[in-house]
């Protein structure tokens, strides 16, 4: 709890700032998956075990993909 108003406000823009971050994240992963059509997990996974295939660059030609929702 905030001890005045200061603190109160600067509590808040950082509530702010962090629902702005966390809506931006969203917005990456729903992106993601509509120009792979996969989910971040597989995409991931996917990543890890083969970087070179698995990357942004080789999923460009697929962008307006199937979407899994």
């Amino acid at each position: 709890m905030a001890r005045t108003d200061l603190d109160m406000a600067k509590m808040q823009k950082r509530e702010v700032k962090n629902g702005r971050l966390a809506m931006m994240a969203f917005l990456g992963c729903m992106v993601q998956a509509l120009i792979t059509g996969e989910g971040p997990v597989k995409n991931l996974t996917d990543h890890i075990t083969n970087p070179f295939a698995s990357n942004m660059l080789a999923n460009f030609g697929n962008v307006g993909g199937s979407s899994p929702f």
